[in-house]
């Protein structure tokens, strides 16, 4: 695997995938968001502390984590509804990249 420095990536790096950049504002907000959504839920701790460690990759136990708080994060009667979707996606982005100690 070819490992890339961040600097180097983020001076390639450009929004020519959507055609429009983020705005300071923006980002600010997001980051915002993104703090406030910083949560887990008990009931997910106990669901990872339930796993054998150092028996399945850690990429699979992420998968399931995220799989299981999708279910629980959305009302079915929000489903399909975008704003709907943008709010749920900062809150599983938030919870996933929140947890940096062991369980």
């Amino acid at each position: 695997m070819n490992w890339v420095s961040i600097r180097r990536l983020r001076r390639r790096a450009s929004c020519s995938g959507t055609g429009v950049c983020p705005k300071q504002s923006e980002l600010d907000d997001l980051s915002q968001k993104l703090g406030q959504e910083r949560k887990i839920d008990p009931a997910m701790i106990t669901l990872l502390r339930q796993f054998p460690k150092r028996r399945r990759p850690p990429w699979d136990v992420l998968r399931t984590a995220v799989s299981r708080a999708g279910l629980f994060t959305m009302p079915t009667s929000e489903r399909g509804d975008h704003a709907a979707n943008v709010r749920k996606s900062i809150r599983l982005t938030s919870q996933i990249a929140m947890n940096r100690r062991p369980l």
